[in-house]
């Protein structure tokens, strides 16, 4: 059992180093992201103009 819970161990400490490789900036973002902001933007209005009324 120590030895299943030593490579379990290990292996997180392996992931941990994949996960640092991972680029820290996008830049530029992806199209969709933009869009996405855009939607949120538009839905939030409309949100808050339906509270408004109420």
């Amino acid at each position: 059992m120590a030895d299943k819970e030593n490579a379990t161990s290990e292996g997180q400490a392996k992931g941990d180093q994949k996960l640092s490789k991972a680029k820290a900036d996008m830049s530029p973002w992806p199209d969709f992201i933009n869009e996405r902001i855009a939607l949120w933007d538009k839905l939030m209005a409309r949100h808050k103009e339906e509270l408004a009324k109420k």
